[in-house]
């Protein structure tokens, strides 16, 4: 399995868990908002790091940690994959995938074989304007089989949603309906990348919505999920007064609250 980079300890990435967060090497999208460019292709400038470290220092660090979170690039197209998460389930260790959908067939044999506990699955945007966001010919099939086989299966879940600039209101609906019924969705502030394709530098909006956008799909949403979370957005009433604890907490809406 080929690894671009890992946090050794994170308290965010894996919901009520502390987690080692590894970030795979490649992706079969290019997405313009992306915040891991540097996972996305094997660089040969980059050091390499081994399965062997990272089992290594797992091994060492399991009575800290509770879990491995996986992410991207985008792990289902990782040789080796399986392979690699036996060895983490060996240590007790509970296993986060972040997918953006596209290997139903992957994700299908990782909820056989017991080998995922938590998939967190992006929804990139409603399906008429997929090719656009993703930069690739994208097929809705496969993200559609993946939603239902996650929604279907045992395993804690969310579907994700970074609502991007670009979005009206509606578009984030006709996004969200793709997985009406579904325990979890985590709606997420759009973050300007640190670094912008060329071709995308000047022709792009990269002004976020603001709290009152979130909070108006909120209530149009609750009827359709068991609970709506806000991640990285704003709810201040006043955005130019510091407040230290604005950014550090999901503001989760439960339906029936």
């Amino acid at each position: 399995m080929r690894i671009a980079g890992w946090h050794k300890c994170s308290f965010v990435d894996y919901p009520g868990k502390i987690a080692a967060t590894i970030f795979c090497s490649g992706c079969n999208m290019r997405c313009y908002f992306c915040h891991n460019r540097m996972a996305l292709v094997d660089s040969p400038l980059a050091a390499p790091i081994s399965e062997e470290q990272v089992i290594s220092f797992l091994k060492a660090k399991r009575s800290l940690l509770d879990g491995v979170v996986l992410t991207g690039g985008e792990p289902t197209i990782q040789d080796g994959l399986e392979a690699f998460l036996r060895q983490v389930r060996k240590l007790r260790l509970a296993i986060k995938i972040d997918t953006n959908g596209t290997d139903p067939f992957c994700l299908a044999s990782l909820i056989d074989h017991h080998l995922v506990d938590y998939i967190a699955l992006d929804l990139k945007g409603p399906p008429e304007k997929l090719t656009a966001i993703t930069g690739v010919d994208y097929q809705i099939e496969a993200l559609t089989n993946s939603i239902a086989l996650v929604m279907n299966s045992y395993i804690e879940q969310e579907f994700r949603i970074t609502v991007l600039p670009e979005f009206s209101l509606d578009d984030v609906l006709v996004c969200a309906k793709l997985a009406f019924g579904a325990r979890r969705l985590v709606l997420q502030q759009f973050q300007k990348p640190d670094v912008i394709p060329e071709a995308n530098g000047t022709s792009r909006n990269w002004n976020p919505h603001p709290a009152s956008f979130f909070l108006a799909l909120q209530r149009e949403l609750r009827d359709n999920f068991e609970e709506i979370i806000l991640r990285n957005v704003d709810l201040r009433e006043n955005p130019h007064k510091p407040h230290p604890t604005a950014f550090q907490q999901d503001f989760a809406l439960a339906v029936g609250e």
